[in-house]
C-alpha cells in the first residue's frame, strides 16, 4: 500500500474558500467544503491505515495438550517476515516459570519455526512470546503472546545429547533430585593435569553451559557427585600420581560450588607403587552423605628387604549446615602385620533413615603362598563411628578378586553380594546374604543357581526393600548373556535367574549398572558390540508387565565407555557415557523423564 502525501499553501486555501462559498450560495447542499481551513484538511487527506502483522494458524495449534517434546514449532503469518526483527532477543520460547528454553530460530516467507535445542520437559506449559516482530513492509505485530501449549505427560528417553564443550572429557557421573533436576561432572582433560567439569539440567530448561570447578595442582582421578538434598549436592573427587586423598566440593542451587577442601588424609610419598583411585559415595537426600576410599602406597620394609603396602579405609560424613566431619579410619594395615596386604573395592550404601553399611576386600598372602581375600562388612553407628557388621568370621575366599557390594533397606537390613571364583578360569558364582539391622545373618545363597560363569554384577534396591541383581555370563557360543535375580521382601525369597539379554556379541563386566525406583521398576545398561562399534543398552523392568524391548542409546559417533545409571526417587533416569573416537572423547547423555 502507498501512502499519499498531502501539500497546501496559502493561495491554495483563499480560492478554495470562495469558491465554496460561490457553491454554497448556488444552492451547493450539506456536502459543501465550509467551515475553517483545518476542518476541510482532516476531512479530505486521511492517510490509509497501516495493515498489521497477526498469526492466521500454528502447529501444535494454541492451548493444545498432550503435545510431543520433541516437535518443532510452526507459526504461519499474514505477511512475510522482516529477518532484521527476529532475534534470540525478541522471539522465545517459555516454560510455566518465566524461564526461557534455548530454541533454534528460523523464518522462511510467512513461517516462523523455534525448533528446541532440548527436548521440553513433560506435563509443563510452554508458551511463544515475541517483541518488536514485523513484516516485510513494516507490519506490527500488536499481540506478543502467540502460542500457548501443555507437553504430553509421558516419560520417554530423550536422544543423545553432548554436554561437554571441549570433545576432550572422560569418565562421566551423574545424581538426579527429586524434582527431576541433574547434575553431570566429568573429567576434563587438560595439557598438565585434569579438571573437573560439570553441568547442571533443569526440568523444563535442559542442560547449562558446562563449566569447570576450582582445581588443585595435582592429577584428577575418579569424582562421584550425589544430591544430599534438593538444593544441596556434594562432588567428591580422587588425587593421583604422587599425592592421594579425597577433594570435596558443595553445590546449592542458585548459588553454585564453593571452593574445593580435601576432606581426608593425604599422602605425598606413595609413588613408589600403586595408587588406588576407587570412591564410593552415597546419601540418604535429607541432608546426609557419606563418602568411603581406601589410600593405598606402600613402604619399604629393611627386615623383609622389599616394599609391603600401608592401606587405610577411610570415610568422611557431610551435614548439610554443618559440612564435613573429621573422617573416619574404618580400618588400616601397615608394615606390622605379617605378611604383605591390601584393600580393594570400598562400596558404601545409605538409606533415607541414615542408616549406611560399607563392605570391601581385605587380602593376606604373599607372592610364594599365594593371597587370602576376606570380604569386611561394617554398619555406620551414631557418632559417625563404624562397627564391624558381619557375624562370626570373616567371609574368605584365596581364588581371587570378590567384588562386593551392598544395598540397605528402609528397615536398616543389608543385603550384600559378592562373586567367588570355584578356581582361577573356572565357574564364578555370585553368593548373597542377608544381615539384619540388629546384625544377624542369614544364610549365603547362590543366587545365579547354575548359569555359568559370572562376569561383574550390580545390585539395586527400592523403596520397598525389594533386590535387583544383574550379571553377565560368556556361553559357550562365544557370546554373552545377561541374568537378572529379585530378591522379593514380601516373601522373603529370590525369584531365580531370568534373561535380560541373551545374545550379544560383546558386553564388558565392568560397564553393568542397574538401579530401580521407588515403584519397583528397574532398569538396566550395558554395553554391547554391534559390527565394529561399541553401544550403550538400556533395557526397563516394570512392575507388573515385565521386561519392555531393549534400546540402543548411543546412536551418536565413536565408542562408548564408562557408561553411568542414575535414577531419581520418582523414577526419572540419566544414562551418560564416553564417546570416543580418534580425536575426541566426548560426554552424552539421555534422559527417562
Amino acid at each position: 500500500m502507498t501512502r499519499q502525501i498531502y501539500s497546501f499553501n496559502r493561495q491554495t486555501w483563499l480560492f478554495a474558500f470562495l469558491l465554496c462559498s460561490f457553491i454554497s450560495s448556488c444552492g451547493g447542499g450539506g456536502n459543501s467544503m465550509s467551515g475553517r481551513p483545518d476542518e476541510s484538511i482532516s476531512s479530505s487527506s486521511s492517510l490509509p491505515a497501516q495493515e498489521k502483522l497477526y498469526l492466521i494458524s500454528s502447529s501444535p495449534v494454541s492451548q493444545s495438550a498432550d503435545v510431543d517434546r520433541n516437535t518443532p514449532l510452526d507459526l504461519f503469518f499474514n505477511k512475510e517476515l522482516k529477518h532484521s526483527s527476529i532475534t534470540p532477543e525478541k522471539v522465545m520460547l517459555q516454560d510455566e516459570a518465566g524461564n526461557n528454553v534455548p530454541v533454534a530460530i528460523e523464518a522462511i516467507a510467512n513461517k516462523l519455526t523455534l525448533s528446541p535445542l532440548q527436548r521440553l520437559a513433560r506435563g509443563t506449559q510452554y508458551s511463544v512470546k515475541v517483541v518488536g516482530l514485523q513484516g516485510q513492509s513494516g507490519e506490527a505485530l500488536t499481540d506478543g503472546k502467540l502460542l500457548s501449549f501443555n507437553t504430553t505427560i509421558q516419560r520417554e528417553w530423550g536422544s543423545a545429547f553432548q554436554v561437554d564443550s571441549t570433545n576432550n572429557a572422560s569418565k562421566p557421573h551423574a545424581t538426579i533430585d527429586g524434582n527431576g533436576n541433574a547434575i553431570l561432572v566429568w573429567q576434563q582433560n587438560t595439557v598438565v593435569y585434569a579438571s573437573i567439569g560439570y553441568s547442571t539440567y533443569s526440568r523444563g530448561v535442559g542442560w547449562a553451559t558446562p563449566g569447570v570447578l576450582p582445581s588443585v595442582s595435582y592429577e584428577m582421578k575418579e569424582v562421584k557427585v550425589a544430591y544430599v538434598d534438593n538444593r544441596h549436592a556434594v562432588a567428591v573427587w580422587r588425587l593421583g600420581g604422587c599425592k592421594q586423598g579425597a577433594i570435596a566440593s558443595a553445590y546449592t542451587i542458585g548459588v553454585g560450588w564453593d571452593a574445593p577442601r580435601e576432606i581426608g588424609p593425604s599422602t605425598t610419598d606413595r609413588c613408589v607403587v600403586w595408587s588406588n583411585e576407587t570412591i564410593s559415595l552415597s546419601s540418604n537426600r535429607a541432608g546426609k552423605a557419606i563418602v568411603a576410599y581406601n589410600n593405598s602406597g606402600a613402604v619399604y620394609s629393611p627386615a623383609r628387604d622389599y616394599y609391603i603396602s600401608s592401606d587405610s579405609i577411610f570415610s568422611s560424613t557431610y551435614l548439610v549446615g554443618e559440612g564435613w566431619k573429621p573422617a573416619q579410619v574404618v580400618s588400616h594395615m601397615d608394615e606390622s602385620e605379617d605378611v604383605p596386604n591390601g584393600y580393594e573395592t570400598p562400596n558404601v550404601f545409605m538409606n533415607n533413615r541414615g542408616d549406611a553399611f560399607l563392605s570391601f576386600v581385605r587380602s593376606y598372602g604373599d607372592y610364594g603362598t599365594g593371597h587370602t581375600y576376606h570380604i569386611e562388612l561394617h554398619q555406620h553407628t551414631t557418632g559417625d563411628l563404624w562397627r564391624w557388621g558381619l557375624p562370626g568370621s570373616p567371609i574368605e575366599n584365596n581364588k581371587g578378586y570378590l567384588s562386593p557390594t551392598v544395598v540397605v533397606d528402609e528397615r536398616g537390613d543389608a543385603t550384600f553380594i559378592w562373586r567367588v571364583p570355584e578356581q582361577w578360569h573356572g565357574d564364578r558364582r555370585i553368593f548373597a546374604q542377608r544381615v539384619s539391622a540388629s546384625l544377624e545373618a542369614g544364610p549365603k545363597k547362590d543366587i545365579t543357581e547354575g548359569t555359568g560363569a559370572a562376569y561383574g554384577s550390580a545390585i539395586a534396591i527400592d523403596s520397598g526393600g525389594n533386590v535387583s541383581v544383574t550379571w553377565l555370563h560368556y556361553s559357550e557360543e562365544g557370546t554373552y548373556r545377561m541374568y537378572m535375580n529379585r530378591y522379593l521382601s514380601l516373601s522373603g525369597s529370590w525369584e531365580g535367574p531370568e534373561g535380560v539379554a541373551m545374545n550379544a556379541n560383546y558386553a564388558n563386566s565392568e560397564s553393568l549398572q542397574i538401579a530401580a525406583d521407588k515403584d519397583g521398576n528397574v532398569v538396566v545398561v550395558w554395553l554391547q558390540k554391534d559390527d565394529a562399534k561399541t553401544n550403550v543398552y538400556s533395557r526397563r523392568y516394570l512392575t507388573g508387565s515385565g521386561w519392555e524391548d531393549a534400546r540402543l542409546h548411543s546412536n551418536v559417533d565413536g565408542d562408548a565407555y564408562n557408561p553411568l545409571l542414575a535414577l531419581g526417587p520418582d523414577g526419572d533416569s540419566i544414562i551418560s557415557w564416553e564417546s570416543r573416537g580418534p580425536m575426541f572423547s566426548k560426554i552424552f547423555v539421555t534422559m527417562f523423564d
